[in-house]
């Protein structure tokens, strides 16, 4: 049972997940969450970028350029969720880096992808800086950024 409200609407809103209906996605999210035992920090950035529905105005693509192992994940999640709020940048490549570690990557695949984002993202925050796309991250944000960097 979660311990915080998530919204939740009885449709498939995911382009992604054609066949999943919300409930479907988040409580594979959750089950995630819970199976790795992430911190209550993940947890709570969770909500955020859940109750936020970003991907219904600005989409949700998982990996974006490459192919992951595992749908949805969360770190995938809570990563396209701050670059298309606004929050992209090295804060959130960290927490992706160090949310694929504690998801069962190995720290090469990590670090290759964080070369990756690190490498091609920066057309990202380009396209992001000139739409006016560039917000103040959230301390919610910067907690789990300082609980993960421990």
């Amino acid at each position: 049972m979660p311990k915080f409200n998530y919204i939740v609407k009885d449709e498939f809103s995911f382009k992604l997940y054609p066949h999943l209906k919300e409930g479907e996605v988040l409580t594979a999210l959750l089950r995630e969450l819970n199976h790795y035992s992430l911190p209550n920090e993940v947890e709570i950035e969770f909500i955020n970028a859940w109750n936020s529905r970003f991907w219904e105005v600005s989409g949700y693509d998982g990996a974006t350029g490459i192919k992951n192992k595992k749908h949805p994940s969360i770190a995938n999640f809570l990563h396209d969720y701050y670059y298309r709020m606004g929050y992209g940048g090295k804060i959130a490549d960290i927490i992706y880096f160090e949310l694929l570690k504690l998801t069962g990557y190995t720290n090469f695949v990590a670090k290759k992808r964080y070369v990756g984002i690190r490498t091609f993202g920066s057309y990202f925050r380009l396209r992001n800086y000139l739409k006016g796309n560039v917000n103040v991250k959230p301390h919610s944000m910067l907690t789990l950024y300082n609980k993960l960097k421990k």
